[in-house]
Formats: structure tokens, sequence, C-alpha cells
């Protein structure tokens, strides 16, 4: 690989990670700013919000990086339209993660007998 590639894939891995981080913050303040009756624990939310977080942000950094890219000139502003938004869909995401993990029951570590 190229040092020039290299250089590339390790900014762009950097930027997904810091993306990923701020829609976790997003899912954390979330629980803080409008909690919600019979709260799912925050540690659930964050481990539930994973995946949803890798797809959403990488999805989100793929099309909003090759845009910055094009026009380097404005990046302060971009950068703060990408951290707002990031958070946003953290905050978002967390009603359907409380969702999600309210209608699953956690194993007690006894199989039901069937007759």
């Amino acid at each position: 690989m190229e040092p020039s590639n290299l250089i590339y894939h390790a900014t762009s891995a950097l930027g997904l990670a810091v993306l990923v981080a701020l829609y976790f913050f997003g899912v954390w303040s979330r629980s803080y700013i409008m909690p919600a009756a019979g709260d799912v624990p925050v540690s659930r939310q964050l481990v539930a919000a994973i995946p949803v977080g890798l797809i959403t942000m990488g999805v989100y950094a793929k099309s909003a990086f090759q845009a910055m890219a094009s026009a380097p000139d404005s990046i302060t502003f971009d950068l703060a339209v990408m951290a707002g938004y990031a958070i946003v869909f953290g905050m978002l995401s967390r009603e359907t993660l409380d969702r999600l993990l309210k209608g699953t029951v956690a194993p007690t570590g006894a199989v039901p007998s069937t007759p």
C-alpha cells in the first residue's frame, strides 16, 4: 500500500470513529435530557447502538467526507454540521433502541419444557 493511501485510510477511519463516538454521545445524552419512564440502562443502549451507529455513521461519512474533499475551503463549517448531525442521529435512534430493548427478555438460564 502506498503511504498516501495509508494516510487516507487512517484519517477516514479516525473520522468514522469520531462520528460513531458523537453518535454514542447522542444516545447517552438523550437519557439525561429527556429520560423516559422505566428507562433501559444506558450501558445496554450503547451496546445496542454499536451496529446502528456503525451503519448510520458509515453511510453518512461516505457521503459527507467526499463532499468535504471536493470543497476544502469550508471544512470548519462542514465538521460542525457533521458533528451536530451525528449527535442528533444518536438522540433520535435512542427511542428506537429503547423500544427494541424493552421488547427483549433477559435470559434466565432455564430452558422451558415442552409438553
